[in-house]
């Protein structure tokens, strides 16, 4: 999440990936593990056209802070918490 703070994207692998956070080309892009091919190419393309990979950082980064702004974070902590230990 904080490469997305920074206005970055993620490119990771599906094990281990913040799956609901990243958006195929929008916000970041999974890869199969091993699939280092694959890797490859997407650095490729984002370097070949900075335009795509700055629209895929701006987007990234208003993504994670819509969803995790520090404004909302206690009360979903608060509900979270009260989730797990009901009175």
């Amino acid at each position: 999440m904080g490469a997305k703070v920074g206005g970055r994207p993620h490119l990771t692998s599906r094990p281990g990936g913040i799956l609901d956070l990243i958006k195929g080309w929008r916000t970041g892009y999974l890869v199969s593990p091993g699939d280092v091919a694959r890797f490859g190419t997407i650095l490729f393309e984002w370097s070949s056209n900075p335009a795509a990979y700055a629209a895929v950082c701006r987007s990234s980064r208003e993504t994670v802070l819509a969803r995790f702004h520090r404004d909302q974070m206690p009360d979903r902590y608060e509900a979270a918490f009260r989730g797990l230990f009901p009175a």
